[in-house]
């Protein structure tokens, strides 16, 4: 299962990304606001079924999955639109993700004790596609996961955020960057087949 749905603003103006099997596809980026007041941008990938929902400034609601492109040396990750609505309500961003552990399990404790632990999960998608994501979890949820092993099949829920950070270069050179991980909520060994733990 790869699923998200995302509420938000519209924060720039969509433009042609590429075209594949005659059918041409947009890219664009959705704020959406955290409770906490922090915000989240995402990239979001789109048909042009849908160009006539997708404006600039217009709040809309996107139910999609979470996809990632290598290109440029880079993996990219974004919002693979599948249905798109207006949507004058409040921000949201929720996803479901089943996948594989395709990478150690990096746990370590931030300078003011937080627990953390950095995931890679592969989440398969038909035609022998996969979709590599970063996932985040914090607290005892981290040291559960810390304990995981490569191949072992998980499920979990949370959101997708973006997140800054100062990229320092070998020749003294900086630049701000932009990360993007699902921060996760709940962590379950199996599918979601098998409820929580």
């Amino acid at each position: 299962m790869n699923k998200i749905e995302i509420s938000g603003k519209v924060t720039k103006e969509p433009v042609f990304s590429h075209e594949n099997h005659g059918e041409k596809f947009y890219s664009t980026q959705i704020t959406s606001v955290r409770t906490s007041g922090v915000p989240d941008t995402l990239n979001v990938t789109f048909s042009e079924i849908f160009l006539k929902n997708i404006k600039e400034d217009e709040q809309v609601k996107i139910f999609g999955e979470i996809r990632t492109m290598n290109y440029d040396g880079h993996c990219h990750i974004f919002v693979f639109a599948k249905d798109v609505t207006e949507y004058p309500g409040k921000d949201g961003n929720f996803a479901e993700l089943d996948g594989y552990i395709c990478r150690e399990p990096i746990f370590r404790e931030t300078p003011l004790n937080r627990k953390i632990t950095d995931l890679l999960v592969a989440s398969n998608r038909k035609y022998g596609k996969s979709d590599y994501i970063p996932c985040v979890a914090w607290g005892r949820k981290a040291v559960k996961a810390g304990l995981m092993n490569v191949g072992e099949k998980i499920s979990c829920t949370g959101r997708l955020q973006s997140r800054e950070y100062l990229k320092r270069y070998e020749d003294g050179t900086e630049e701000i960057k932009t990360a993007y991980e699902l921060s996760i909520n709940n962590l379950r060994e199996g599918d979601s087949e098998n409820g929580e733990d």
